[in-house]
């Protein structure tokens, strides 16, 4: 894989990051509560991360990589760092 579309990947991780710390943080929200509102299942953005990897061996665009990676590392960020540190447990 090209190092451009990894640092890609690692920049978009980090913008979906900031963006979900400041909607837990600034807007009080909560995946947990939104979805069992809305009757939706949990899935960890990893799950999607991991099926938009495997599409992109099927069918190879960069933008599949690209998302891929950032849903995989945003997840796997959050949850063995965010969310130890501000104290949300395995609520994640």
């Amino acid at each position: 894989m090209p190092f451009h579309l990894a640092g890609a990947g690692i920049a978009l991780a980090l913008i979906i990051e900031a963006a979900t710390l400041m909607c837990r943080m600034g807007f009080r929200l909560r995946s947990a509560e939104i979805q069992r509102r809305l009757h939706v299942p949990r899935i960890h953005h990893s799950y999607i991360g991991v099926f938009l990897l495997a599409l992109g061996l099927i069918a190879p665009h960069e933008w599949l990589f690209v998302l891929g990676i950032a849903f995989v590392l945003s997840d796997a960020v959050h949850h063995a760092l965010m969310v130890p540190m501000i104290g949300g447990g395995r609520k994640g």
